[in-house]
């Protein structure tokens, strides 16, 4: 037997296409058409962002909403990339956001990135020396939370939660941003 193809419905008088638009996995929050619906081909009232925002970990933790994290899938600055550098991202799973702060030890453990030379004391340590010097006012770096972020099949890596964005949060059009 065969079916009938799928009929798009429309509204009686309008007579518009309705379409459900999601976020796609990415930092600037881009708009995709969800299954079953059809693809954007124009709009009637089309509009341009230019920039959006994403809230970090850190910001969505500190607005006192409850966030679960764990097994979320996440952005994450890397740490060689220090401003004024365009920020390079890398993607991972979260595992769990920690109690400690930056201002403390690395929450999996001492590490070092040489054999030669010592584990940084603390996360923040680990990020000054890299060029975020954010993280030298002791009072930003003892308000900010260590996230572990598992990438591939290696170990999970210590990052501050303010550099850690989750792929499901909110987006919001940034307030700088002109729209055309």
């Amino acid at each position: 037997r065969l079916s009938a193809p799928p009929v798009l419905a429309t509204a009686p008088l309008q007579r518009r296409v309705r379409a459900e638009l999601l976020q796609t996995a990415t930092a600037t929050g881009r708009l995709a058409t969800g299954a079953g619906s059809v693809p954007l081909l124009c709009l009637e009232n089309a509009f341009e962002i230019n920039e959006v925002k994403r809230p970090s970990l850190h910001e969505e933790l500190s607005s006192g909403s409850a966030v679960d994290a764990a097994g979320a899938r996440a952005f994450v600055a890397v740490a060689a990339e220090a401003p004024p550098r365009t920020r390079r991202l890398r993607e991972g799973v979260v595992e769990v956001v920690t109690q400690a702060t930056c201002a403390e030890q690395l929450a999996n453990g001492p590490t070092s990135s040489s054999s030669t030379s010592p584990p940084p004391s603390s996360l923040a340590s680990y990020w000054i020396a890299r060029g975020w010097q954010a993280y030298a006012d002791e009072s930003w770096a003892r308000s900010v939370r260590q996230v572990l972020v598992r990438h591939g099949g290696g170990p999970a890596l210590a990052y501050p939660a303010d550099k850690v964005w989750r792929l499901a949060a909110p987006v919001d059009i940034a307030d700088e941003a002109p729209q055309k």
